[in-house]
């Protein structure tokens, strides 16, 4: 097997729609297959529902049950079944983990990628549609999921922040959509949706393990999972940020407030992205941030106080947790940190930790198969080709002060939310 890219001892090739990552460390093989749409806040709970159906059996394994006892035999392997949204993409993610025969000295890859396609492609049907068994059991698992999401309050503060900060935008709603679309969708319109799905979806298919000694793996992938010419590269769909600020309050009975701020970076490129991540962790990343140091630490106005950067959309999530009392104090603090960063006010210490601690992020992800899998597949859809940890760091390590003063320029506030507990007023 040829690999075209030499990247410190391990081996990328990026042909078409089929990336392998050969890497001697690993002992198993993680396979993705990724059925991807541009985003469309209509389709959002039909995509989570198709996928939940998916996984309840097919043609060779009628049950949930006898695909786990079927993979059980094959060494433990497993399938999953993820959804997510990537910007403006919204991906189905088939999944695979699979030991390496040189551990077994049985080569057991053929059969989980056949296995991987039945539950593609061969999902057990009644009159031409799903089980109406499986739909109704899964579509109800789908409203209980979305339910659930209320009961993590930092978790559905942010997803509150994303409905109003793109209320215009189809990232609206989150991966798996709202109660309201759920309950409405019927048996037939759902089968029609996934085979929408098989026709139309953008497939991308990554693989990575140590790959030595397995031939032909792309061909084989680009027949059996059908990816041909004829498909169209994905077109995103296009994800804005509301263009005034607004400030949302609600209450709520719980005993810690969470404060949630969106900050919108405008005018990005792809040689921006870097220096966003490391902006991003010397406002809230580490523990020698600022938002930590004086939201946190100095002042005593929060339990938690951080920031993350979201690349595929450009923006920054802060988000923390406080009493209620503390709520114009700790926004004033977090406002005074973005502001400071923006006038150059950066010390030598939150500056050379934030690169660092960005830094030991992106080595530890070539130290797990599924993370890698996921980092490539997502700087493909970005960068267009193979962008690598290596170069990443590379890159990270060259940004300077200055480029992270220019880049503080780009960041505008759209969203302050704030679930109130009405227990600690």
């Amino acid at each position: 097997m040829a690999f075209i890219e030499d990247i410190g001892g391990k081996y990328i090739k990026m042909d078409n729609k089929v990336i392998l990552i050969n890497d001697n460390k690993f002992k198993g093989i993680f396979l993705s297959v990724n059925l991807m749409r541009p985003l469309n806040v209509n389709e959002n709970s039909k995509n989570a529902l198709v996928a939940s159906i998916l996984k309840r059996g097919n043609e060779k394994h009628l049950t949930e049950k006898d695909l786990e006892e079927r993979l059980a035999e094959l060494y433990s392997s497993k399938i999953d079944i993820n959804v997510e949204r990537c910007g403006g993409i919204y991906n189905i993610e088939f999944s695979a983990e699979i030991i390496n025969k040189k551990f077994i000295n049985n080569d057991i890859l053929d059969e989980v990628i056949d296995i991987l396609h039945s539950v593609i492609y061969k999902p057990c049907k009644q009159n031409g549609k799903f089980y109406p068994e499986y739909f109704c059991r899964e579509k109800q698992n789908l409203i209980d999921k979305i339910k659930e999401e209320k009961n993590e309050k930092r978790k559905w503060a942010l997803k509150r922040l994303e409905q109003e900060m793109f209320k215009n935008s189809d990232y609206r709603l989150g991966a798996f959509g709202s109660e309201e679309d759920v309950r409405k969708i019927e048996l037939e319109e759902c089968y029609l949706h996934y085979e929408k799905l098989l026709e139309e979806a953008d497939i991308r298919i990554v693989m990575v393990g140590n790959l030595e000694g397995y031939d032909n793996i792309e061909e084989k992938l680009t027949s059996k999972f059908n990816i041909q010419g004829k498909r169209k590269e994905i077109e995103k769909t296009k994800i804005e940020a509301i263009k005034e600020f607004k400030e949302i309050k609600e209450k709520e009975m719980i005993s810690q407030s969470v404060l949630c701020m969106g900050l919108s970076l405008k005018e990005m490129n792809t040689k921006d992205i870097m220096k966003a991540y490391v902006y991003s962790n010397i406002l809230g990343g580490t523990p020698s941030s600022k938002l930590f140091q004086n939201v946190r630490e100095k002042e005593s106005l929060a339990y938690y106080a951080k920031a993350e950067y979201i690349k595929h959309i450009n923006a920054i999530y802060v988000f923390s947790g406080i009493h209620i009392s503390n709520v114009e104090k700790a926004t004033e603090v977090i406002r005074k940190q973005i502001d400071d960063i923006k006038q150059g006010k950066i010390t030598e210490e939150e500056f050379s930790t934030a690169k660092a601690n960005l830094i030991l992020g992106y080595k530890e992800i070539t130290d797990n198969r599924k993370a890698y899998s996921r980092h490539i597949l997502s700087n493909s859809l970005i960068y267009k080709n193979i962008v690598d940890t290596k170069k990443q760091i590379a890159e990270i390590e060259s940004i300077s002060l200055a480029d992270i003063i220019s880049l503080a320029d780009k960041v505008e506030e759209k969203t302050l939310y704030l679930l109130g507990g009405m227990l600690d007023e």
